[in-house]
């Protein structure tokens, strides 16, 4: 056991120590410095990135500690596994020290099949790893490093801990590798600069210092306000946008508080699952290979109960159940509040809009809560709500409340909604009878109006007619008076005329004036013969 120990945590460090430091920073390197999806859109996920990563192996791989961190770190940042399985696979096999022994020991035509043997079996290798992850539709960047996520923060702090005191104690005890100093011999010779170990402590604890120095200058971006703590208190709370400088860390600290960002919340919606959730669905629902069916797992060290998120459900005032989904937002109005009264500002905000909600839809009928009171369901909950939070000095104002989705549960749907119907086909009758009758009272009262101004006209024009016999016979009264025998000619004439329409008459004078009066009646000119 003593002897497995030592060699495991004593003989093996000394072999890799500062290879595997190597692939740790260049890993890390490659994770700032690289943007998060510049391999995917420059490289994309097929033979293109396959074939790049096995020409750029041959230079680059040194050994599989330090290839392994880097192959993660671009994987990380988009690169498609076949492409880093390549890299690992070709680096051996391929780097210029191992080819260049080949040449000499077996020749060029047994190092050209060999090489081309190893390029055909890579390449088939990282394309058929590629068609696995598409096949189950698998994104390595959630796939990538989660088995460290089943592992407490604590256990992982003390491992990076024990690793990075074993690394300095074999780098310590080991001589720097031969092709380290190569390096430092050529750059010395072009640039005249010799690196001891002397002078390369001295740079990195200038370095540091210069790094602790300028770690003091921070960022507030225009929708955030900043804070400036000394030893844990706040001595400025109200820093603006632009650069601000404080002393580095141990004396002060700062914190950012986006104050101005609108955030949203929903309430009844699945939501999307973390990354550590969905790996671990995906490794509770992926069949092990050779058995017909995942196992159920019961018991475990790491075993957690995997809890649903809130139901959409709520009690009505009547005694009904409703499916309700609903959708907040607020905003940061104290951000020193925020920031130091409260330690999880959205688990607190849910918390406190769901409890009011459902003190609010309680209070209501579910009908009226489908129908007419859904804007005083939102107005309530939100002023509930924001009373609430103003109760616990969270600092958080709340913007809107929204109901998005109001519906019965799903087992009742069908018959929720065929009672829907029929009151919507009760209110369609009904609509339309009354319709009937506003248009047969409207008619009523038209026929009656109608009715009421005729008989208005009669009289008018009876009383009018009545007037007019009146004062003609006044006026013949009057003409009478003035020339008797003339008036009752006229009168005469005028009654012929009515009584006799159409018959052709003679009026000749009377006998006491002429003795004789000849008539000839003649036929007139041009009328017919039958006249």
């Amino acid at each position: 056991m003593h002897r497995v120990i030592r060699y495991g945590f004593v003989e093996l460090f000394d072999d890799i120590a500062w290879w595997l430091a190597l692939g740790i920073v260049l890993s890390a390197v490659a994770q700032v410095a690289v943007p998060a999806d510049l391999l995917t859109s420059v490289w994309g996920g097929g033979i293109v990135s396959i074939l790049l990563m096995f020409v750029l192996s041959i230079p680059l791989y040194n050994c599989a500690s330090s290839s392994t961190p880097m192959a993660a770190a671009l994987v990380l940042k988009g690169l498609s596994p076949g492409a880093a399985l390549v890299f690992l696979l070709a680096g051996p096999a391929t780097n210029l020290g191992s080819v260049v022994v080949l040449l000499k020991v077996l020749g060029r035509r047994a190092v050209f099949v060999y090489l081309a043997t190893v390029a055909i079996i890579t390449l088939a290798a990282g394309l058929t790893l590629n068609a696995l992850y598409s096949a189950w539709g698998l994104d390595p960047r959630a796939t990538f490093g989660t088995a460290a996520e089943f592992i407490p923060e604590t256990a992982k702090t003390a491992a990076a801990v024990l690793l990075t005191g074993l690394l300095i104690a074999s780098m310590m005890r080991t001589r720097v590798p031969d092709e380290w100093m190569w390096l430092r011999d050529r750059i010395a010779k072009h640039t005249g600069l010799l690196l001891t170990a002397r002078s390369l402590a001295a740079a990195s604890a200038g370095l540091l210092a210069l790094l602790w120095l300028t770690s003091g200058f921070f960022m507030v971006e225009p929708s955030e306000v900043g804070m400036r703590l000394r030893f844990g208190r706040v001595v400025a709370s109200d820093l603006g946008p632009g650069w601000h400088f404080r002393l580095p860390w141990p004396v002060e600290s700062h914190h950012l508080v986006a104050r101005d960002r609108v955030q949203r919340l929903e309430f009844g919606v699945p939501g999307a699952l973390s990354r550590e959730a969905a790996t671990r669905a995906q490794i509770r629902d992926r069949p092990s290979f050779g058995s017909s069916q995942a196992p159920e797992r019961t018991s475990g060290l790491w075993f957690q109960k995997e809890m649903a998120a809130e139901g959409p459900s709520l009690l009505t005032g009547d005694g009904n159940l409703i499916d309700l989904r609903s959708a907040v937002q607020y905003r940061v109005k104290d951000a020193l509040a925020f920031a130091y009264n409260i330690a999880e500002p959205e688990p607190l905000v849910r918390s406190t809009i769901l409890s009011a909600l459902r003190g609010v839809v309680a209070m209501h009928a579910i009908d009226a809560v489908y129908t007419s009171a859904r804007e005083e369901i939102e107005r309530s909950t939100r002023e509930a709500a924001q009373a609430m939070l103003d109760q616990y000095q969270a600092g958080i104002e709340i913007l809107t409340v929204r109901l998005l989705y109001v519906h019965p549960p799903e087992e009742v749907h069908d018959a929720f909604r065929d009672v829907a119907s029929a009151q919507e086909d009760k209110l369609r009758t009904i609509n339309l009878a009354n319709v009937f009758a506003v248009e047969k009272i409207n008619q009523a009262k038209g026929a009656a109006a109608a009715m009421q101004e005729a008989a208005a006209a009669y009289k008018e024009q009876r009383i009018k007619a009545a007037q007019g016999d009146a004062t003609a016979f006044a006026l013949r009264l009057e003409a009478y008076k003035h020339a008797p025998e003339l008036t009752k000619f006229r009168l005469q004439i005028e009654t012929l005329e009515e009584v006799l329409p159409g018959v052709r008459k003679f009026v000749r004078p009377g006998t006491g004036e002429v003795k004789d009066v000849d008539m000839w009646l003649l036929q007139p000119f041009g009328a017919s013969q039958g006249k």
